[in-house]
């Protein structure tokens, strides 16, 4: 009898689990934000990548995050739950790149560049 209620919790609990979603740390326009500013540090960081560490390259990450008034560990989480529907995640990177290419053609700079370091603005 002990068994049959056991398993008879366990099929419930985890029917509930399922049927809600989580949802990320982070809200879908700040983790555009947020990956509009790793996607222009990366990009910049690969154009000139000769005069920075990668221990130099990770305190700056450190300071997108604070930027955005996250951790690493909730950027990585809300990364994780964004990947799970794949249509979301291609719309959200489809708006960093059309943020980007703005900010190229100079039509609209929101990025604050004091995230880079001396090296990169150069």
């Amino acid at each position: 009898m002990k068994r049959i209620l056991y398993i008879a919790f366990l099929v419930l609990a985890s029917c509930s689990g399922a049927s809600e979603e989580e949802l990320p740390p982070m809200p879908e326009e700040q983790f555009v934000a947020l990956l509009t500013d790793i996607r222009l540090l990366e990009g910049t960081y690969s154009v000139k990548f000769r005069d920075v560490t990668r221990d130099e390259l990770a305190a700056y990450y450190v300071q997108v995050f604070q930027k955005h008034g996250i951790t690493e560990e909730e950027y990585k989480r809300s990364l994780m739950i964004y990947h799970r529907d794949p249509n979301r995640m291609m719309a959200m990177e489809d708006e960093v790149m059309r943020r980007l290419s703005l900010m190229l053609a100079g039509d609209q700079v929101t990025t604050d560049e004091s995230i880079l370091p001396d090296k990169l603005k150069e």
